[in-house]
């Protein structure tokens, strides 16, 4: 019962300026990177089984296809740095995503993936980092689902790390109501599962939401 009523420990939350030193296990094949050596996910590690790395920069260590940040005590950290917002130039790609980690992860499975639910701290985090970067928020049958204009570097951390869509560049605001329903037909018949069942893809969901929310 004492476990049970324990807080949920609070991790750091920072931008990521310059080399962004991490650790991580030797003992797994697809490893989570941590900032915090005694966070949860890895103080079990025991000695012996850690190793460390260093990343040039945050982007480096968010699209690493050798591993992933630590969602309870990196991942935060790494999307603030790429989130944060910079010259309207350099955030031109329209992207959306949800706070459920990224579906095709090598260390996730398309089949058994729950496409409809985000968890209490996921949904938090994913308002703050919408705050952070001038993104706004919509209710989704996903959970909320932020969308907006992001910088190359940021889409490209957001694909590698959470459920998230580029809708690409050159493409005008969308409603609120164009992001629900584009999320409701993901919901639907999700397209990471298609792909991964070799089914060929219809009509664009986003082009189809689009439609159907036109006024």
């Amino acid at each position: 019962m004492e476990a049970m009523n324990k807080p949920n420990r609070r991790y750091p939350r920072r931008r990521l300026r310059g080399f962004v030193d991490v650790s991580y296990s030797a003992r797994v094949k697809f490893p989570k990177f941590h900032l915090v050596a005694d966070c949860e996910g890895f103080v079990s590690t025991p000695d012996e089984a850690r190793l460390s790395r260093r990343f040039d920069t945050a982007v480096e260590l968010g699209v690493c296809a050798e591993g992933r940040p630590c969602r309870m005590c990196t991942l935060e950290s790494v999307l603030v740095s790429v989130l944060d917002p910079r010259p309207a130039t350099e955030r031109n790609i329209l992207v959306t995503f949800t706070s459920q980690a990224n579906p095709r992860s090598p260390d996730a499975s398309v089949f058994h993936f729950d496409w409809l639910s985000a968890t209490t701290s996921g949904a938090s985090r994913l308002h703050r980092l919408a705050r952070r970067g001038g993104l706004a928020v919509s209710a989704t049958c996903s959970g909320p689902a932020a969308f907006g204009y992001v910088s190359t570097d940021a889409a490209a951390v957001l694909k590698s790390n959470l459920r998230s869509f580029v809708i690409g560049s050159g493409q005008p605001a969308p409603q609120p109501s164009t992001v629900e329903v584009f999320w409701t037909l993901l919901g639907d018949n999700p397209p990471e599962l298609a792909a991964a069942m070799g089914e060929i893809e219809g009509m664009d969901p986003w082009e189809v939401a689009t439609l159907l929310t036109m006024e």
